[in-house]
């Protein structure tokens, strides 16, 4: 295969027809059937590729400052490794002796600050839920069974304060629909009526925090 300037990913599986998908690190995923000419495809998508590419770029870009800071409640921070004392959040530090530790103190604080906010509007919404879990979701900012428990990614920490507020009516909704049908967006728009900027920054927020490297440590893929 010729060199393009982007790394190809290629799965071959049991499909009627290819398709690519770009991830926020920007690299190409292919799947295709086996014996599909990939170059051929690749040619033919090249431009869009490069464009997609560039906007994903464009969106990180906002946040990334090359000093080691990242992305936490909405604000940027610098993570300071302090061996000898615990976990600390004092602005702009954030003082860690360990990386799991580090881990399981941003784990805590988003699990008091998603229940206090699900406190808040289950009743406004008169909606139940069942247990709370965070979560190092791969794909998703949360979840929602059919027995009420609320799954929400660890991610969700980066975000500003109004976005999780978004992320906790999004599936307090699901409690009342168990779908994204216009029902359901109804629900959401009644108690966030800005819910498709809130989808759109979610999105940014998701390529930022997939090529910070302080985030990747948190999330077990990078050394801090």
């Amino acid at each position: 295969m010729k060199h393009y300037p982007f790394e190809i990913i290629i799965n071959h599986r049991e499909v009627n027809s290819s398709r690519i998908r770009i991830s926020p690190d920007c690299r190409v995923y292919v799947t295709a059937p086996r014996g599909a000419d990939i170059e051929a495809l690749i040619d033919s998508k090249v431009e869009w590729i490069m464009k997609k590419i560039g906007e994903l770029d464009r969106l990180a870009s906002e946040y990334q400052t090359g000093d080691g800071s990242f992305i936490y409640n909405g604000r940027m921070w610098h993570p300071v490794f302090s061996e000898s004392r615990p976990v600390t959040f004092s602005w702009p530090n954030i003082h860690y002796p360990s990386v799991e530790k580090l881990r399981k103190a941003v784990s805590q604080e988003l699990k008091e600050d998603i229940i206090h906010r699900l406190d808040h509007y289950s009743k406004k919404m008169d909606v139940e839920y069942s247990r709370v879990s965070i979560r190092n979701q791969r794909t998703r900012w949360g979840s929602c069974s059919g027995k009420g428990n609320l799954n929400f990614n660890i991610r969700s920490m980066a975000l500003p304060e109004t976005i999780r507020d978004y992320l906790v009516v999004h599936e307090l909704s699901h409690r009342i629909e168990m779908n994204h049908s216009p029902a359901f967006w109804k629900k959401v728009s009644e108690y966030y009526p800005g819910f498709r900027q809130a989808e759109k920054e979610l999105k940014a927020y998701w390529i930022i925090i997939a090529r910070s490297r302080i985030w990747g440590s948190l999330l077990g893929s990078q050394d801090i």
